[in-house]
């Protein structure tokens, strides 16, 4: 019994994280196979033209069926799709996977025709080989690829063994069988070694984005992400801008040593990321220089800022405290867009000059300003 609870738990771990994985990944899935597909429905015209013309020659006596010809809609099919497609029109999920299955039809059902109706007196060739091609060619759900798999050599073993004599639909559903079988272990391998990959690829993918002290975009990523925002929602753009600094943060270094400074962003990092929206931008810009983009439909309420600039300041004074036992504060920069066509560059200029300003004059740790358009000829 223990034996028995352990196979379940197991096989229901194993569904759970596959299930999980696609729905992790499902976009960049769905493009890969977008593009395994287009280049498969140019492909395999390509091959249906060339096979059969070389059956023609090398096969004395061969003619095409009428099972042969039903390829042929099918073909122009698959060439319409890449046509329509050749410049990368992704579709969106779930389409891309119901489209591979089609494809995937598209090629099994006539082999099946042609293994049964066309060729009742001798032995299946295609269908056993599609049976272990196919998984190896999209990455969709198991149970998908399964159903197809089962379904297609169910449909197959029924056809042949009404439509042949013994020996042959004997020979057929054992190599067809033993197909299914050899394409369920396929199958596996090939997800579990797309999993790896992708599993990899994401976490490279991660460290070239993240900051590696504090857990947060590093600031290539954030200028990207932000530039990405901007170019969406521009020219009438709602944002806020935060760009903050940590006072005296040379002296933590000279009395606390680096190692001690280094926690304290790690923590900060911590922080910000806990004290934002997970649609918000939150950056390390270098240094003891943190900076956040804020993303609004409409412009915040009046007095939002001032009440999220105390309360993040409050928690982040206390946290520290509490951690580190040191007096800890910081500096903040704000500028804030209220429909209107925002530069980047220029966000990020006056959010910085507003952040020196308040830790210059100190009457208040933060300077809330509205966005102002560059001057012409690039001035500030």
């Amino acid at each position: 019994m223990r034996n028995g609870k352990f196979s379940l738990s197991h096989i229901r771990g194993f569904l759970r994280r596959r299930r999980d994985f696609f729905n992790e990944h499902k976009e960049e899935i769905d493009l890969n196979n977008f593009v395994v597909l287009r280049g498969a429905c140019l492909i395999t015209p390509i091959l249906f033209v060339i096979i059969y013309n070389l059956a023609g020659l090398m096969l004395r006596n061969w003619s095409a069926t009428v099972y042969h010809y039903a390829f042929v809609p099918l073909c122009v099919l698959m060439l319409l799709y890449w046509l329509f497609n050749r410049h990368g029109i992704v579709p969106r999920t779930p389409y891309t996977s119901v489209l591979c299955v089609i494809f995937e039809l598209m090629v099994m059902i006539p082999c099946m025709l042609i293994d049964t109706f066309a060729n009742v007196s001798g032995t299946a060739q295609f269908i056993p080989l599609l049976l272990v091609a196919m998984p190896t060619l999209f990455f969709i759900q198991s149970w998908i690829q399964v159903a197809v798999l089962v379904l297609t050599e169910i449909a197959f073993v029924i056809i042949t063994i009404s439509l042949k004599k013994p020996f042959f639909y004997v020979s057929d559903t054992v190599l067809s069988v033993f197909a299914l079988l050899f394409s369920f272990g396929v199958l596996y391998l090939m997800n579990e070694t797309r999993m790896k990959t992708y599993e990899l690829s994401g976490h490279y993918r991660q460290l070239s984005q993240q900051d590696t002290l504090s857990r947060v975009c590093n600031k290539t990523y954030f200028l990207e992400q932000a530039e990405e925002y901007l170019s969406f929602t521009n020219p009438e753009t709602n944002c806020v801008l935060i760009f903050m600094d940590v006072d005296d943060f040379k002296r933590i270094n000279d009395t606390g040593g680096h190692e001690l400074g280094d926690r304290i962003l790690s923590s900060i990092g911590e922080l910000l990321l806990s004290s934002f929206r997970n649609e918000d931008i939150v950056g390390r810009y270098g240094g003891d220089e943190f900076i956040v983009l804020l993303k609004f439909k409409y412009p915040p309420k009046e007095g939002f800022l001032e009440t999220k600039l105390c309360g993040l300041r409050d928690n982040l004074k206390s946290s520290l405290k509490k951690r580190y036992d040191r007096d800890i504060d910081i500096s903040m920069g704000v500028i804030y867009a209220r429909s209107c066509q925002v530069e980047l560059e220029q966000l990020i200029k006056l959010s910085d000059a507003a952040m020196y300003e308040a830790k210059k004059h100190k009457d208040t740790f933060f300077r809330i300003y509205p966005y102002k358009a560059p001057k012409a000829g690039g001035g500030g």
